[in-house]
């Protein structure tokens, strides 16, 4: 309505491009360019209005769907509401739109963990992880899931009431889930990376051509 078009376009002011919620580079292919609504978001974001952010964002999506940053910033509103599943799906789809956006994985993988699945948020922090491996917000996420995953599979453990051999069991399926983990995150980089060199490919022949 033009009622809600005011209040997201109203309020946006130039110097709130780099706000905290979102420092990316908009030259990626990903990452379009600055929107009035989306810089209105962010405003509302920084002052904890997270449902005026939400709105905001969602009609910035509306005029950029491919810009994973759009949904980047609307998955951080959302989880900052408690709505973790809104959370989940808008960071997965920004991951779709761009898979090298690396705050996607973080906000993935804190959506996870708060809906308590713990071994796809180590997986998702693993993926980002494996594009930025010096990223300690990152590692601290991955780590906190893997605990979660730990603690999960002692209580089980210490919930079924069985002998040593079960515990043994239990202990060797945890350690397998780990390492699941793990793999699962290096295949989805590799394939990640094929598909980046696939696309370059094409983008070198589309020049040779021309």
């Amino acid at each position: 309505t033009r009622h809600n078009a005011g209040r997201c376009r109203g309020i946006a002011q130039p110097h709130l491009h780099s706000t905290p919620i979102n420092q990316e580079n908009s030259s990626n292919p990903g990452h379009m360019t600055n929107n009035p609504d989306n810089d209105a978001g962010k405003a509302h974001f920084k002052a904890r209005r997270f449902a005026e952010a939400i709105e905001c964002f969602t009609r910035a999506h509306a005029s950029l769907p491919n810009d994973a940053l759009v949904l980047g910033n609307r998955s951080a509103a959302y989880s900052s509401l408690g709505q973790h599943s809104n959370a989940l799906a808008d960071a997965q789809a920004a991951v779709a739109l761009d898979y090298a956006y690396v705050k996607g994985y973080y906000r993935q993988a804190t959506a996870l963990l708060a809906l308590d699945r713990a071994a796809e948020a180590a997986q998702a922090a693993s993926a980002g992880l494996n594009l930025e491996p010096r990223n300690g917000q990152m590692a601290a996420l991955k780590d906190q899931a893997m605990a979660r995953l730990a603690a999960q599979r002692a209580e089980e453990s210490e919930g079924s009431g069985e002998g040593s051999d079960d515990d043994d069991d239990e202990a060797e399926e945890a350690e397998q889930q780990q390492q699941d983990v793990r793999m699962s995150a290096e295949e989805e980089a590799e394939q990640r990376k094929a598909r980046a060199e696939a696309r370059k490919a094409a983008g070198n022949g589309h020049f040779k051509e021309k």
